[in-house]
């Protein structure tokens, strides 16, 4: 019996892994987010057009490797983008970086966006049923890869419509920007005696704190305060017992924990009230040097308990210039 040749491996074959290597260190080494939202739902949501990428190259090296059916090549390319993201999220958490169960899931989606257009770029008539399948299954993928990203444009479109309102826990994507420290904040109903004349107002309100301490953040700001007089910040303490706070708003100079730079205020509420914090810019600007602020380059504000202790019955109701 004369001996079978071996197979050569093409220049197409070779580029094709060379592609799919690069896109994986994309993944796996690209850069960390500043933590500006945009950064972070951007970085998160790019899994899935990388991972598009790669399934489509997997699905052509398929093609230019083997006789397989297509709905093979589609099954495969699918599953081994999605492996190849959860080894990259592996990996990521052993070399120190973030591995999250979200960008596996982004990888998934990609996976089934890419496999899906290469079944249209290639498909025969006969398989008709899997470019059906396929092409939904795209389709939806490329709706949630997208729906994030959509999510923060219009957040930051609302942003600076309501501007000087820097949040309002009553409004759509009016806390966007808030970050809750420690613990899960979650938009509840206030108590009837916080609002009588107008039942059914919410407020941000702490639940399942993992340390004592209790701190909300809000971050990029629009940056020049100069046209106003007053931060204001309204809070309900729904608790029998005094409260006191810390407010802290910084300007470019530090992130909102370095606690290096800022203006300090504190404030006790007093049980069972809601309370009106108003806070003068002037004095803001005019503080001593590692107080001072610069009003026209602001980046956001931190609230915290000054007494370390948890709070679950404070509700953080808006934030707003006067």
């Amino acid at each position: 019996m004369p001996a079978v040749p071996a197979r050569s491996i093409s220049s197409r074959q070779v580029t094709a892994v060379v592609i799919i290597t690069v896109l994986a260190s994309v993944i796996l080494f690209g850069p960390k987010t500043n933590g500006s939202q945009w950064a972070i739902v951007m970085a998160n949501s790019a899994h899935g057009p990388v991972s598009a990428l790669i399934a489509a190259v997997v699905f052509q090296l398929l093609t230019l490797s083997t006789s397989m059916s297509l709905t093979r090549r589609w099954a495969i390319a699918i599953i081994v983008t999605t492996l190849l993201g959860i080894l990259i999220e592996v990996i990521q958490g052993i070399i120190g970086r973030d591995a999250e169960v979200m960008d596996a899931c982004n990888d998934l989606l990609g996976a089934l966006l890419g496999a899906g257009l290469a079944v249209l770029a290639v498909g025969a008539a006969e398989d008709r049923s899997l470019r059906v399948v396929s092409s939904a299954l795209a389709f939806f993928a490329g709706v949630l890869i997208a729906a994030p990203v959509a999510h923060m444009a219009a957040a930051y479109v609302a942003r600076d419509m309501r501007f000087p309102v820097l949040m309002d826990a009553n409004r759509s994507l009016g806390d966007f920007f808030v970050t809750s420290y420690w613990l899960h904040a979650t938009h509840e109903i206030l108590p009837a005696d916080a609002n009588p004349i107008e039942p059914g107002e919410l407020g941000l309100r702490e639940r399942d704190a993992e340390r004592l301490a209790w701190s909300v953040s809000v971050t990029e700001v629009p940056a020049d305060w100069r046209r106003w007089n007053t931060l204001v910040v309204e809070l309900f303490n729904a608790a029998p017992t005094a409260k006191p706070m810390q407010l802290r708003v910084y300007d470019h100079r530090s992130d909102g924990l370095a606690m290096k730079h800022g203006y300090i205020d504190l404030l006790t509420l007093p049980p069972r009230q809601r309370i009106r914090w108003t806070v003068s810019l002037k004095n803001m600007a005019n503080a001593p040097a590692d107080k001072r602020v610069d009003l026209s380059r602001m980046q956001g504000l931190l609230l915290t308990s000054s007494d370390g202790e948890r709070s679950p019955d404070l509700y953080v109701l808006n934030m707003r210039l006067e």
